[in-house]
């Protein structure tokens, strides 16, 4: 296995997570659906429903539910992806509220 293999496949899976979540936040946001200043009654649950959805794909693949690639054959690659997703998705959607709040 190739030492930067890891960190590829977390970079790859954080930026993927982080765009995922900057986008929904700031569409709903310009939509009129989410304010910026209800931040634990509606960004939290929105938060932690976007760092579920964007993790439960690289799980499924390795246990086998999904088809997969890599992830099913080394469980390495399913925790970087993992800790990448949802890391990812975390930041990218308070990156959208903290340019809601900053930039309004």
């Amino acid at each position: 296995m190739d030492s930067h293999a890891l960190p590829d496949q977390f970079f790859k899976s954080w930026v993927l997570a982080f765009v995922i979540g900057a986008s929904v936040v700031g569409a709903l946001q310009a939509v009129g659906l989410l304010s910026p200043d209800h931040i634990l009654t509606r960004y939290a649950p929105l938060w932690g429903a976007l760092v579920v959805a964007c993790s439960v794909d690289p799980a499924l693949r390795y246990f086998g539910v999904l088809k997969a690639e890599i992830e099913q054959r080394w469980g390495d690659y399913t925790i970087a992806s993992l800790l990448g997703r949802s890391t990812g998705a975390l930041l990218g959607g308070v990156f959208a509220w903290a340019f809601a709040v900053l930039g309004g």
